[in-house]
């Protein structure tokens, strides 16, 4: 997994970062990397090697990292604590970017359909997430959250493959709730004029 940048003149070098692994844990989630204001990339990882049955340690992938924005270095991160199950199920999180969201948490989710509320401040390590539960109906290798997320108004709208979901999220819990969810798949959503597209 690789994450790198270029001056949009096309001046000066292109630099970059590599996921810790020596096979896979890509950074593919189709809107790509988040920037914060303070200009560190969030991104997400795929699975790492899969089917190897001595895999006891965690190289990169099912990661939720953030990055200096010059790509020199990773400064936090989240690992799910299920990571080595998940690179063997090919149920990543590799699906799905980062959500920055107000009261300085961080929304992830992936294949699985599970959604994490992570504190921006420190995303945890290892399973050290603030609050877990169901974001999308199902979940599994080609089910779950696929894409981005918008946020807006308290609200999270989650990419699932069996209907965008509106989760309600409460800051001061930390914790989210289901809303709605819509009958169909959805891409990626944008908000404009007080809608969700």
């Amino acid at each position: 997994g690789w994450v790198v940048r270029a001056a949009a003149d096309g001046s000066g070098p292109v630099t970059g970062w590599q996921a810790q692994s020596n096979s896979m844990a890509g950074v593919w989630a189709p809107p790509g990397p988040v920037i914060s204001s303070s200009g560190d990339v969030w991104i997400s990882t795929g699975n790492s090697e899969v089917l190897i049955p001595d895999r006891t340690q965690w190289d990169g992938g099912n990661a939720v990292m953030r990055l200096t924005g010059d790509l020199s270095a990773s400064t936090d991160h989240w690992v799910i604590s299920s990571w080595a199950a998940l690179n063997n199920s090919d149920s990543d999180l590799g699906s799905f970017s980062p959500a920055l969201l107000p009261g300085g948490l961080v929304f992830a989710s992936g294949k699985i359909g599970i959604g994490y509320l992570l504190r921006d401040s420190h995303l945890g390590g290892f399973g050290g997430e603030v609050f877990s539960d169901k974001a999308c109906q199902t979940g599994g290798p080609t089910q779950g959250a696929f894409g981005g997320a918008a946020v807006a108004a308290g609200m999270v709208f989650v990419p699932c493959k069996d209907g965008l979901a509106a989760l309600r999220v409460d800051t001061s819990v930390p914790s989210f709730s289901v809303a709605w969810h819509a009958a169909e798949g959805a891409n990626s959503p944008v908000i404009a004029y007080g809608l969700v597209w």
